[in-house]
């Protein structure tokens, strides 16, 4: 199994799926504080939106995982988008917090 492989398109992954949707709310909002505010129906249809990034970039690491790979292709793929997923989560969770 490439953990390696798994492990760096992991990191990549959640680097560019947390960070471009952050970076567009602070751009748009100038801060993660207004755009988190509830009160505004319309923030709430651009938080849906932003969170496909995630999505997209988890499947494209998976896929890219899975044609790199010899042994084990499903197992790494399914890992690779699983990391992804989870640790964007807990960097755009993490960001809000800060």
């Amino acid at each position: 199994m490439r953990l390696r492989l798994v492990f760096l398109v992991s990191l990549i992954g959640t680097i560019v799926g947390s960070g471009v949707p952050i970076a567009i709310l602070i751009g748009v909002y100038g801060s993660l504080a207004r755009a988190a505010d509830p009160g505004i129906t319309h923030r709430v249809t651009a938080g849906k939106l932003l969170s496909l990034i995630p999505v997209i970039i988890g499947i494209a690491g998976g896929y890219f995982v899975y044609r790199h790979t010899a042994r084990w292709r499903k197992l790494q793929a399914t890992l690779t988008a699983s990391l992804i997923l989870l640790l964007c989560f807990l960097a755009t969770v993490a960001a809000v917090w800060l």
